[in-house]
């Protein structure tokens, strides 16, 4: 299995274009590109479905579902430790409210131990609870591992395909059964976080499961994709200059984001070389980690901001949105290099290493 390095920055990309996103609720104003930055967790949903199938459609097709077993003590090793420990920040920042009564705790574990056990599982998506009550942002890991779950079926029927018409096709109209979903709950844009949050995994995982099957068919060094990637990548800018959130937006963005995605697999081209540059590549290896600390550091910075009277809006608001962004980038390498990729080792060594005798 190759690795794709341009994948690393647009996951790099679409990991800080959350964290801006959500770091605007200090400035009051977003502004272009970034007021769109829910639309970066849509990036996330079509790149994961796209990575996991080059990873693993090779070596289910080679082991079939007797992999299985390893597979999702891979994915474990991925999602928990750091899940796991910033969901012990949290715990520890309720307590810590509750001892020093300066507020900005959160629920205790005591008052709900059995919504801290789903969260915990990461189960906190599937009906049972309120999915964004402790970190708002897992709602969509908890999705994440759910399709983790159902990836060898979506491989199945992938992996059958050997027409990469067929495979576009497909993927084409898993985004489309989606926007027809949304349009039939008029919903106003994407930015409908969990409540619609299972569609919304469902199409995107299995279109970008599909269009790394017709990436792999069609050959993955294809001339054209560098020229597609960068037209993709201008269309969309452009419009989000141009253009306030909407649904039809959100959907067409959605699609010129899987071309981009297509597009810059194979490393050629100018967008697919700004990816691969270094600094990005980082970013993407800790963008999990990222994507998970960002909302513990932004209720810190929020019950500092609102502790010493700052008005949204103001000069102060701008500084706790660059705050934001550092102090998570600076926690997400930390939790990176100290906890995630030791732990990852780890838990695969210990999950592939064959029973004593």
């Amino acid at each position: 299995m190759r690795h794709l390095p341009a994948l690393d920055g647009l996951r790099a990309l679409a990991a800080l274009w959350v964290v801006a996103f959500h770091a605007t609720a200090f400035t009051g104003v977003a502004p272009p590109v970034i007021r769109h930055g829910y639309l970066g967790v849509d990036l996330f949903f079509i790149l994961s479905g796209f990575v996991l199938a080059h990873v693993y459609a090779p070596v289910f097709v080679r082991d079939g579902f007797g992999f299985y077993v390893r597979y999702l003590c891979r994915r474990v090793a991925r999602l928990w430790p750091v899940w796991l420990l910033v969901l012990a920040l949290f715990a520890l920042k309720a307590e810590i409210g509750r001892w020093t009564g300066l507020g900005g705790g959160g629920l205790r574990v005591a008052d709900d131990p059995g919504l801290w056990s789903l969260y915990a599982l990461l189960m906190q998506s599937w009906g049972w609870a309120d999915p964004e009550r402790i970190n708002p942002p897992g709602w969509s890991l908890s999705y994440e591992w759910a399709a983790s779950l159902l990836l060898p079926l979506a491989l199945v029927a992938a992996t059958q395909l050997r027409s990469t018409r067929a495979c576009l096709t497909l993927a084409a109209v898993s985004l489309a059964a989606h926007a027809l979903y949304t349009h039939a709950y008029a919903l106003p844009s994407l930015h409908t976080a969990a409540a619609h949050g299972g569609a919304r995994v469902a199409a995107e995982f299995l279109a970008g499961v599909f269009l790394w099957r017709a990436w792999h068919q069609a050959g993955d060094a294809h001339m054209s994709g560098g020229r597609i990637a960068a037209a993709c990548a201008v269309v969309s800018i452009g419009a989000m200059i141009a253009s306030t959130p909407s649904l039809w937006l959100d959907h067409v963005l959605i699609v010129l984001f899987a071309g981009v995605l297509g597009g810059v697999a194979a490393g050629q081209g100018t967008v697919a070389m700004l990816l691969s540059k270094g600094t990005l590549r980082a970013i993407g290896e800790a963008s999990y980690a990222l994507y998970v600390v960002h909302w513990f550091v932004f209720e810190g910075l929020w019950w500092a901001f609102d502790r010493f009277g700052f008005l949204v809006g103001s000069p102060a608001g701008w500084m706790f949105f660059a705050a934001l962004i550092a102090v998570s980038l600076a926690a997400a390498f930390v939790l990176h290099v100290v906890i995630e990729r030791p732990a990852r080792r780890t838990l695969r060594r210990l999950a592939e290493t064959p029973p004593a005798r």
